[in-house]
C-alpha cells in the first residue's frame, strides 16, 4: 500500500500558500451496501446495528460534492476506532476517477488519482498489538492515509463525484455504543484542496460530512429502561394537561 507523495501534490499544494480562500465544497461518507451479521441499517443516518457475534462489511464512498470554484488537486484521509476499541477493520479500497464529456465524445474535464494505493495505513488493534517486524506496539486506531486526486487543467465544478470507495468489515463482538466509529478530514500530512483558479489555485476548506456509526443491538433492559422513560413523559404530559 506504499506510494511516494507525487511531485504534482507538492507542486499543486505548494500553490496553496499563495491565495487562501474558503468554499462550500464538501466531502460526504455515504453507506452504499451492508451485507453479513447486521440487524438494521438507516442510510439518513450512516447507522449500522450489528448483532453480537459475526461480522458485517459495510461499503462507504467518499462523494465530494464541488461548488462552482471547482477543484483541481484534492487529497484526504480516513481514520476509525479513534477510541481504541478495534470494532472495525478495512477490507479493500480504491481510488476513482471522474470525467466530462461533450456531445462529440470528447473529455473536457478530468480528475484522476495520481498514484495508485495511499502513502500509508494501519489496522486498528487493542491488546497483543505488533508492530511491521513483529514485535509490541501499543494499541492503534485506524487509518487511510491519504487518498489523492488531480485535473491537468481545471477540474470538477457545481458537480458531485465518488472519490473514493473503501469497504470494512466489523468485529461484532467489540461493537459497543460509543458514537461515530469511521471519520474523514485532512488527516495526513500532505493532505489539501485546492480550486481551479489559474495559474494559482485557492485553498479549499471543505466541511466533512457523514460520519459512520456501528452500533450493537440494544440489550432488553435497556429497551425496558427506554420505554419506562416515555411511559413517565407520557403521563407526565397527561397530568399537565388535566390541570
Amino acid at each position: 500500500m506504499q506510494k511516494s507523495i507525487s511531485i504534482a501534490v507538492v507542486v499543486a499544494l505548494a500553490f496553496l500558500s499563495l491565495s487562501t480562500l474558503s468554499h462550500a465544497t464538501s466531502v460526504s461518507l455515504k453507506i452504499t451496501n451492508v451485507s453479513g451479521d447486521y440487524d438494521t441499517f438507516d442510510a439518513s443516518t450512516n447507522t449500522v446495528v450489528v448483532g453480537p457475534t459475526g461480522s458485517a462489511e459495510i461499503t462507504v464512498d467518499v462523494v465530494l460534492d464541488v461548488d462552482t470554484a471547482g477543484l483541481s488537486v484534492a487529497t484526504m484521509s480516513l481514520e476509525w476506532d479513534t477510541d481504541l476499541k478495534n470494532e472495525i477493520n478495512a477490507v479493500e479500497f480504491e481510488e476513482l476517477s471522474w470525467s466530462l464529456v461533450n456531445m462529440m465524445g470528447n473529455t473536457t474535464r478530468s480528475f484522476t488519482q495520481l498514484s495508485e494505493g495511499v502513502a500509508s495505513s494501519q489496522e486498528s488493534c487493542t491488546g497483543d498489538c505488533t508492530n511491521s517486524e513483529g514485535d509490541p506496539a501499543p494499541d492503534r486506531f485506524g487509518a487511510l492515509y491519504s487518498f489523492d486526486g488531480a485535473s491537468t487543467g481545471n477540474g470538477p465544478a457545481s458537480t458531485s463525484l465518488t472519490f473514493a470507495r473503501v469497504v470494512f468489515s466489523t468485529n461484532n463482538a467489540n461493537v459497543i455504543f460509543d458514537g461515530a466509529d469511521i471519520f474523514a478530514g485532512q488527516f495526513g500530512g500532505q493532505d489539501g484542496f485546492c480550486d481551479n483558479a489559474q495559474p494559482n489555485c485557492n485553498t479549499v476548506t471543505p466541511s466533512f460530512v457523514g460520519d459512520i456509526t456501528v452500533n450493537p443491538i440494544p440489550e432488553p433492559g435497556t429497551l425496558a429502561l427506554l420505554a419506562g422513560g416515555l411511559g413517565t413523559l407520557v403521563l407526565a404530559g397527561r397530568r399537565r394537561a388535566r390541570v
